[in-house]
């Protein structure tokens, strides 16, 4: 298998147990970083405690099929405890973008990493 490299962006929560599970399943990954400039808030009409919404990135890295393969129901098992927040993911080699919810079969999750 070829190296994959995704962006994948989420909640802070939902980010951080998507991190966790890469962890566990031996799926290289980056440190989960906001997606806002933190200037942004500042700069806004409203004042901080408005700004509350925000998102966090998550880069995978795919270096062999095991690690992915195991990663792929992991995500499932993430999405079902957080209904209601999507994740976006996104290849970097092609550029496709798609939304994974807790409704998303996994046969369409490993449709998005192949």
């Amino acid at each position: 298998m070829e190296d994959k490299i995704f962006d994948i962006e989420g909640s802070p929560e939902l980010i951080k147990k998507l991190a966790a599970t890469a962890d566990s399943c031996g799926v290289e990954h980056s440190e989960p970083v906001s997606t806002e400039s933190l200037a942004d808030p500042l700069q806004a009409p409203i004042g901080g405690p408005e700004v509350k919404e925000y998102l966090e990135l998550l880069v995978i890295l795919f270096k062999t099929g095991v690690a992915a393969a195991g990663f792929f129901g992991a995500i499932r098992n993430v999405l079902k405890d957080y209904k209601g927040q999507p994740l976006t993911v996104k290849d970097r080699k092609t550029g496709t973008v798609t939304k994974l919810t807790s409704e998303t079969s996994d046969a369409e999750i490993r449709e998005v990493f192949q």
